[in-house]
């Protein structure tokens, strides 16, 4: 194979899924304009960085990119390679695990729902991922009345209120009396929404925290979340879960698993590293 052949083969390596890249990060702000999702602060701006650097790439040509790489020293080049493969190995297995969480077959009689938020607009607008959480949960409360719902979130750096508010409206106009609904408005991130989640039903239900931890308890949230939910869910102590999970637009399954796939390795990292999120054992625990 000639120069001249591995050069446009080159280009052409990078080019198009440049413009792939750049497409997709389009067609994301368009079909989510007005969600925590259709921002360039969010995740998806990924997709539009990894296009800039690949048509950068393209741009330069492999002769000169090959001169470049000519001028690092080659134990830096082969530690480089070594990190990247490692990292990559990292992500194909976490992706693995992330795609098989534990999904309820129905059958359950769950004691609590808990319906896991994802972020809201400065406008108080739900994310379509989100909308789709909570038609999961309607749909599963309807056919498990017995069950009490704790929807959970925060107040988020540019929300005018707690998303779990937002939640309890949204989850109360499908059907479901509002009194079934308790809100969890204090969580910032998906172990808080556990943690806080228990001591709220204990309080609102007059018992303990080991007793709602004891509970059968239903987790709705979309699937690409779920494995992750499920695991810190045991860790912080709940040992009776049921996964339910909820379907996101096709178009929007590269950027969920993706970010969700750095988000496991990031719970394995702080586990392996810290040890939490650990079992809790009273109301004072630190869940920092």
């Amino acid at each position: 194979m000639n120069s001249r052949t591995k050069d446009i083969i080159f280009t052409a390596a990078t080019a198009v899924p440049a413009f792939a890249c750049n497409f997709y990060f389009v067609a994301m702000q368009m079909l989510s304009p007005a969600t925590v999702l259709g921002t360039i602060f969010s995740f998806s701006a990924v997709w539009f960085w990894l296009s800039v650097l690949l048509f950068a790439m393209a741009s330069a040509g492999r002769a000169k990119l090959k001169v470049i790489a000519g001028c690092i020293a080659r134990p830096v080049r082969i530690s480089a390679a070594a990190v990247l493969s490692l990292i990559f190995a990292a992500c194909i297995v976490n992706l693995i695990l992330i795609s098989r969480p534990a999904v309820s077959d129905g059958a359950e009689h769950p004691a609590y729902i808990i319906v896991l938020g994802g972020g809201i607009t400065k406008d108080a607008v739900i994310s379509a991922v989100v909308q789709q959480r909570l038609e999961t949960a309607s749909a599963y409360a309807g056919a498990h009345p017995e069950a009490r719902i704790i929807v959970t979130g925060g107040t988020g750096p540019f929300a005018p209120c707690s998303e779990a508010s937002v939640l309890k409206l949204a989850l109360a106009e499908t059907g479901i009396p509002p009194e079934r609904i308790y809100a969890e408005e204090d969580a910032a991130d998906t172990i808080e929404n556990f943690i806080f989640s228990a001591r709220l039903a204990a309080e609102a239900d007059g018992t303990t925290v080991a007793d709602v931890l004891a509970s059968p308890v239903a987790i709705v949230t979309s699937r690409f979340h779920l494995a992750r939910a499920e695991r810190i869910a045991r860790r912080i102590g709940f040992t009776d879960i049921y996964g339910v999970p909820s379907r996101i637009a096709p178009i929007f399954v590269p950027n969920c698993y993706a970010r969700e796939m750095l988000a496991y390795i990031k719970l394995n990292l702080r586990i392996a590293f810290t040890g939490k999120p650990a079992p809790m054992q009273a109301p004072a625990d630190d869940v920092h």
